[in-house]
């Protein structure tokens, strides 16, 4: 008879690997990334800290990563803690934060939950993310409070790739629209600055 934490890493083996090696991302360990033009796009399965013989959980973690937005060292194996962009599978589904595996729980659906929030929700939206412009355009319909707003990483990224009059659009509308602190607007005018942008 399985165990419950066999039960998970079935789950993982056998739904959510196969989803996401057809999507295109690299599978290592428990945390998977794609490289799109100008960005990461990660996924993380996150066991919980809490889990015992008679109940496991997991977590389901969404990223997206802008390398060489800032002067800063880009990690050779990004988590998705430290995505710029970064959150759990509810802020996609509106369902519970955590899967939950008890002796009462119904496997078989417990599984098809999986397949429909992968398929409706979290492969869709890693889907909609093809250019930095869908970054830019599709980012912002994510409703959660907690999100810092990735729109002057995505103008810092046009920049990195040299579209540096998209840059400036993108980072003047920004500046001009949102309300944002000295510290923070002299930071994305000094980096803006260091890839040939003047705000």
């Amino acid at each position: 008879m399985e165990t419950l934490y066999e039960k998970r890493d079935t789950i993982l083996k056998d739904i959510i690997k196969p989803y996401f090696k057809e999507a295109g991302f690299k599978i290592s360990g428990l945390t998977f990334n794609k490289v799109e033009d100008g960005f990461i796009k990660v996924f993380n399965f996150q066991n919980s800290g809490f889990n015992l013989e008679d109940n496991v959980s997991f977590y389901l973690n969404i990223g997206i990563f802008f390398p060489q937005v800032f002067s800063e060292t880009v990690p050779k194996k990004i988590k998705t803690y430290e995505c710029h962009f970064n959150l759990r599978s509810d802020s996609l589904t509106g369902a519970n934060q955590s899967y939950d595996i008890n002796p009462a729980t119904d496997f078989n659906k417990l599984k098809q939950t999986i397949q429909t929030d992968l398929t409706r929700y979290i492969i869709p939206f890693y889907k909609s993310l093809g250019s930095l412009d869908d970054c830019l355009a599709n980012i912002p319909k994510v409703q959660n409070p907690l999100l810092i707003n990735c729109t002057p990483l995505i103008g810092l990224a046009f920049a990195s790739q040299g579209l540096l009059d998209k840059a400036k659009e993108v980072l003047n509308k920004y500046l001009q629209e949102s309300i944002v602190n000295e510290n923070w607007k002299s930071q994305i005018k000094l980096e803006a600055s260091k890839k040939g942008v003047s705000l």
